[in-house]
């Protein structure tokens, strides 16, 4: 009799139990980021909520509020003049910070990056779960950067992405949604205001980069007008291959269809060219930065590769090449121009040699294969170093 009476109150805990977790789903509003981690074991805070670098590098305002007139830019600067809170418990759980788009965004404290990726409502987003437990959460970035993948160990102060105004809930305006919450659980977040105020000194000392957008699909193909076999360069898919404009919602990039030439067994060469290789037709850019591009792919094969061919005062130069990499994910490749190891590919040779470039192809290399290749291109930029 007795064990059945244990096991009845065991029951009884376990419903009790279960209702309180029902009843805590039911408290969590759709609209709210809902950013658990669900990466891994969920981390227990053992110490208190600390920041040591503030995140964005440059010109901002802190805790948009109306009265402030935060959303202005002439309220915009490198100390903590205008630096509000705009956290609203249960609400919006975090402080928004507005910067100019593409200013870079820095991790806030040490820790190991998780959830880092793309979600509707966030956008591009990385988290940063520290040994503590604590979770620092980064949203509608323009663009993550280079490297930042689950799993990566940062530091304070390591560049993690770029404002920008990605995801439905930045709502089309450019800002830096940034949330500080304990144990994997967003909707215990804190009101991080203070620990931000403590930090906003002097975070201009970073210089923000130029950034050139040479293309990023917003309203159509921009350069890339042709179609992929234009070029006489390109060589083993058919004509049949197609660039075009991709829209679903407020998602744009480039879609690429690269067909097989079943008549040919060579390798494939695909030279998209911008503006048809017109250097005058392009945007000019120095040759002391990066040049970047966003690609996104789920059916390479593998040894598929991807590289930039530029024009500079004696023709064209091709760049190193990049493994592509095949999870269906999107993923930044960085040619760096102040480091160029290039070839010739027509009547250069190989070295940069102006000062100032144009873009003239981006380039998709694959072994012969058979089917359908489809590829995403978008925000092909230039920046400064």
């Amino acid at each position: 009799m007795r064990k059945f009476h244990v096991l009845t109150c065991l029951f009884l805990l376990f419903l009790a139990s279960c209702s309180k977790q029902f009843e805590k789903s039911k408290q969590n509003p759709a609209e709210q980021y809902n950013e658990d981690d669900t990466t891994a074991v969920r981390l227990l805070t053992t110490g208190s909520a600390t920041i040591d670098v503030f995140p964005v590098r440059g010109l901002h305002n802190t805790g948009y509020d109306h009265s402030l007139d935060g959303g202005s830019k002439a309220s915009w600067n490198c100390n903590r003049g205008y630096s509000n809170s705009d956290f609203v418990g249960g609400d919006h759980l975090g402080i928004d910070i507005w910067a100019a788009e593409g200013t870079p965004v820095a991790a806030t404290v040490g820790g190991t990056l998780t959830l880092v990726g793309w979600s509707d409502y966030s956008g591009n987003k990385v988290t940063i779960k520290t040994s503590t437990g604590w979770y620092h959460f980064f949203c509608h970035l323009k663009s993550i950067a280079s490297g930042m993948v689950n799993g990566k160990v940062v530091k304070a102060g390591d560049i993690i992405g770029y404002v920008g105004k990605t995801g439905t809930a930045s709502n089309g305006v450019i800002h830096l949604h940034y949330s500080l919450y304990p144990d994997g659980v967003y909707n215990n977040a804190i009101n991080p205001w203070s620990l931000l105020y403590a930090k906003e000194l002097n975070v201009c000392a970073t210089p923000t980069p130029t950034i050139k957008v040479l293309d990023d699909f917003s309203k159509g193909v921009g350069h890339f007008t042709t179609q992929p076999t234009y070029s006489g360069s390109t060589v083993g898919i058919a004509t049949t291959s197609t660039a075009q404009h991709y829209v679903d919602g407020d998602h744009t990039h480039l879609q690429l269809n690269l067909v097989d030439n079943t008549s040919v067994t060579t390798a494939w060469r695909v030279r998209m060219l911008s503006a048809e290789g017109t250097p005058a037709s392009n945007v000019s850019f120095s040759k002391n930065g990066i040049v970047k591009l966003w690609l996104k792919t789920s059916n390479a094969v593998s040894g598929a590769t991807v590289q930039i061919y530029l024009d500079d005062s004696d023709g064209t130069e091709g760049s190193v090449t990049l493994p592509v990499i095949n999870d269906g994910e999107w993923h930044g490749y960085i040619f760096d121009l102040t480091a160029w190891d290039g070839v010739n590919v027509s009547g250069g040779n190989g070295v940069l040699d102006a000062a100032n470039l144009t873009l003239d192809a981006i380039v998709l290399n694959s072994p012969n294969r058979s089917g359908t290749w489809t590829a995403y291109i978008d925000d092909v930029e230039w920046q400064s170093k």
